[in-house]
């Protein structure tokens, strides 16, 4: 497997907030039924609700953009927590990872920011991660 596929799957090994993987795998709903049942009831409020703990955006504003336009909220929103946390990946794969997995896609990213915690950004460089504990 190479370091791409391992990236996008997850180490499967205990989080660490200062890795450049994820922390889980795309395909790992297992670890967390609740969050699975509750993304395939309304993944786009799960949606809103993992950008507002990442980046303490109004909730109500997140679950518009997520409900008008899901997979692109999601897209946008991988990306953002890839390059907030410096997860590997590039664009490309954010968008395909947002739009032809969708749900997993949602809660492999709220599985991601329970475990990093919320992130603060002064403009495109500057971001300063918070951890949770």
């Amino acid at each position: 497997m190479d370091d791409d596929s391992k990236n996008l799957l997850g180490t499967g090994k205990a989080a660490d907030p200062t890795s450049t993987r994820w922390s889980s795998g795309i395909f790992d709903c297992h670890a967390d039924c609740t969050l699975c049942l509750k993304a395939a009831c309304c993944g786009p409020v799960v949606a809103a609700e993992t950008k507002t703990l990442f980046a303490e955006t109004p909730f109500l504003l997140n679950c518009l953009c997520s409900f008008c336009h899901p997979c692109v909220f999601s897209v946008y929103l991988r990306n953002e927590l890839r390059k907030g946390y410096g997860i590997q990946g590039t664009a490309c794969k954010d968008c395909a990872v947002g739009t032809c997995c969708f749900l997993c896609n949602i809660c492999q990213m709220h599985r991601e920011v329970t475990m990093r915690g919320k992130i603060t950004c002064g403009g495109p460089v500057h971001c300063v991660h918070h951890e949770t504990g």
